[in-house]
């Protein structure tokens, strides 16, 4: 694990992928939405849910992974290209990369809380945990 550089705190969005608008998601690729909170001038300005695509939202409740991954992985970015940073417990190496391509920074944390990583976010303590990037082929997994 390593103490991330200190974020631009003027004006940050964050998302944080979430079932219930507390807790963050251990899987990226699982989770029913996004909590997602605008920093202005190192304070909570904005907090808002939105609606995340999910691999299990295809035809008949599930994406066919063998066929176009990558199309489902930019469905799930649609919702936040206005975000810098996604804070997520661990997500699949072709995610990680799409959303470093789309200019937005993936930070893995083992923090369960939202509340507690913004509180991170604000005073600098966030840490990134890599190793819980996966990077073996996980059906359902992202």
């Amino acid at each position: 694990m390593s103490n991330i550089e200190h974020l631009e705190l003027k004006r940050l969005s964050v998302a944080f992928p979430t079932d219930d608008g507390i807790t963050i998601s251990q899987h990226f690729g699982r989770a029913t939405g996004y909590q997602v909170v605008t920093i202005v001038d190192g304070k909570v300005a904005r907090q808002e849910r939105r609606e995340k695509f999910s691999h299990h939202q295809g035809a008949g409740g599930h994406v066919d992974h063998g066929n176009d991954h990558g199309s489902a992985h930019g469905q799930m970015i649609e919702a936040i290209t206005d975000c810098q940073v996604v804070v997520a417990g661990g997500m699949g190496r072709p995610i990680f990369d799409q959303l470093a391509q789309a200019g937005i920074r993936p930070i893995l944390s083992r923090t369960g809380s939202i509340e507690e990583a913004l509180k991170q976010i604000l005073d600098g303590t966030l840490t990134n945990a890599p190793e819980r990037v996966h990077t073996a082929p996980h059906h359902g997994h992202n």
